[in-house]
């Protein structure tokens, strides 16, 4: 038998991996030895270098229960310095559920926007709020307990995963996403897009019509002007009508109209005696058919059918610039009216001009005058990029443009059929072929659409 003899108690000491805490393990007495003494747990931590947050309470509990309990009090912390504390990451407050702006813009058969099957619940208008930012939080960083007292560094909060995506106005700190227009908002990963349009659910008959960005009219238009500044897409009958569209033209069927694009022209079923300019391409789906008129796609033409088998006038021109001379005359329009603009506003702005007046201004006059420059300089910008294209326009059309006609249906006779400098006139039906001009560019050379591929 091995007879235990006589032990004081005594103590452990070490810290924690950053210095924050200083961790004890206090072994209780035997067979009548002394216990730990708090003066000695002191004595220790200050040899230690440990200057502050000594916890002499919990100190006093650990040597009690050791020495009560007969067993070890393990991993006390006798001193407790400054611990780091983790920063808070950003959080995201959406206005609208997460899972309905997940919806992406479907798409038709043709692989196209489908503007016409558009959840109302997306739509938003001009400046309303779609989310909102609430910044990461940085942490606060820890301290050792030893000297020479050392920061511990913190780790910070993630910042948001959102960013503002086209036409989204961000505010200046990053926290308040809006809608720069009206139109439907859509989250693509981790940015909020708008596709900017406007929904018209009504007939139009009559009058001239402007939007600032897209226009999707759900209905049909008759005798009607329509000026968009982006894409036109029309799920009714346009019939006797004015179409400008700044963007990409989606049709059904139209009719004795005039269509002028800055994108393509997509015809889903057909048009008749309809003239069509863009500086982009035409392309009428299989089956669809283009009767009458005249279609001149600088980049090409894609179509079902074209012309009809009673010798209907049509025309389809490719590879020369018909759409610039539109764009010149609607330069010089809108550099007139900006300069009448920007005059009148000169005007408005004389009584301001002497310096001294701006001090003694009321704050209502102040604010327009303000208001008048903010106008002024746009209108500046506006012509300053008006001149831009005009010259880049002039640049653009002295180039050699390589386009062709893709027929996958029939071409009838009284069709004519220019490339670039060259014509020539269908006398009979021809099916599944592509025009091109020859090399030399002064005839129109016509090839099976299966050697084209």
């Amino acid at each position: 038998m091995i007879l235990e003899r006589r032990r004081n108690g005594f103590l452990e000491l070490k810290f924690n991996d950053d210095r924050t805490q200083a961790l004890a393990t206090i072994y209780p007495p035997v067979i009548g030895g002394e216990p730990v003494a708090a003066a000695d747990v002191l004595t220790r931590l200050k040899a230690l270098g440990v200057t502050y947050g000594i916890r002499d309470h919990i100190i006093l509990e650990a040597i009690h229960h050791a020495s009560a309990r007969d067993q070890p009090s393990v991993n006390v912390v006798v001193a407790q310095g400054v611990t780091p504390q983790e920063g808070q990451d950003a959080k995201i407050r959406y206005v609208f559920d997460v899972n309905l702006l997940l919806k992406p813009l479907l798409r038709n058969s043709h692989g196209l926007p489908d503007w016409f099957t558009l959840d109302p619940a997306k739509l938003v208008v001009a400046d309303q709020e779609l989310a909102t930012i609430l910044p990461a939080q940085p942490g606060v960083p820890g301290k050792t307990l030893t000297w020479p007292i050392q920061n511990i560094p913190c780790k910070p909060g993630k910042p948001a995963a959102l960013s503002a995506g086209s036409n989204v106005a961000a505010s200046s700190d990053g926290l308040r996403l809006t809608a720069g227009q009206d139109g439907y908002v859509c989250l693509q990963g981790e940015t909020l897009t708008l596709h900017a349009l406007r929904v018209i659910d009504e007939e139009v008959d009559g009058g001239e019509h402007s939007y600032p960005a897209g226009a999707v009219f759900t209905k049909s238009l008759q005798q009607t002007r329509i000026n968009a500044l982006g894409f036109i897409a029309v799920q009714g009958i346009v019939k006797n009508c004015y179409i400008r569209a700044f963007g990409d033209v989606y049709l059904d069927y139209a009719e004795n109209a005039e269509i002028v694009a800055s994108g393509d022209v997509f015809i889903m079923h057909g048009c008749r005696n309809c003239e069509i300019t863009t500086r982009k391409r035409v392309i009428a789906f299989e089956h669809t058919f283009l009767i009458g008129g005249r279609i001149s796609a600088t980049d090409g033409v894609e179509a079902g059918v074209i012309g009809a088998e009673d010798y209907t006038a049509t025309e389809v021109m490719v590879g020369t610039d018909q759409f610039s001379p539109i764009r010149m005359r609607e330069i010089e329009q809108e550099l007139r009216e900006t300069e009448l603009n920007i005059e009148r506003i000169s005007r408005a702005l004389k009584p301001f001009a002497a310096l001294a007046v701006h001090s003694t201004l009321p704050e209502d006059k102040r604010q327009l005058f303000n208001r008048l420059q903010n106008q002024k300089r746009s209108q500046e910008m506006h012509a300053k990029d008006l001149h831009v294209e005009k010259r880049l326009i002039g640049v653009g059309a002295r180039g050699k443009l390589h386009s062709s006609i893709r027929v996958s249906g029939t071409v009838h006779p009284g069709v004519w059929v220019r490339v670039s400098a060259a014509a020539t006139q269908i006398e009979s039906p021809i099916s599944a072929v592509e025009f091109v001009d020859s090399q030399g560019g002064k005839s129109v050379l016509t090839r099976p659409m299966q050697q084209a591929a």
